[in-house]
């Protein structure tokens, strides 16, 4: 399985100020080596087209082996959620997913709240140790 990065807004998307747009991205162990850092989405701004990414959320489909880390950032490398609010070694049952907003967040990470991007980035994973799982990534983003 090879990762395509999202790009946001995606090419030909109907873009308007504070309508919601959601995207998903599943990202595999095979995606990339033990450690490394693998782009999940390409977050496409300008100055005059700023993007404003409110949320991610994610959902572990398929536990990651002991010892396996994963932080979602960008410049920050775990700035959107840490390895301990991803807890990437325990599959989620509950079909309930893990947000860049909850109270844990809002403490651990400096842009729980959202982000506004008005240049072009990307938000990357970074993983340790890995050797097998697969992490589900939805982003939540808006034109302001």
């Amino acid at each position: 399985m090879t990762l395509t990065a999202l790009n946001i807004p995606a090419e030909g998307e109907f873009f308007s100020p504070g309508v919601s747009h959601v995207q998903s991205v599943t990202f595999d162990a095979t995606d990339c080596s033990s450690a490394a850092v693998t782009t999940i989405v390409n977050v496409l701004a300008t100055s005059d087209n700023p993007v404003y990414v409110k949320e991610l959320r994610t959902r572990v489909n398929t536990a990651f082996t002991a010892g396996t880390t994963l932080t979602i950032g960008d410049t920050d490398v775990d700035g959107w959620l840490t390895a301990v609010l991803i807890a990437c070694t325990t599959a989620v049952t509950t079909g309930l997913m893990k947000s860049s907003m909850t109270a844990d967040s809002l403490n651990a990470n400096g842009i729980a709240k959202g982000k506004i991007y008005s240049d072009t980035d990307a938000i990357t994973i970074s993983a340790d140790g890995l050797t097998a799982g697969q992490l589900e990534v939805l982003i939540e983003y808006c034109a302001i």
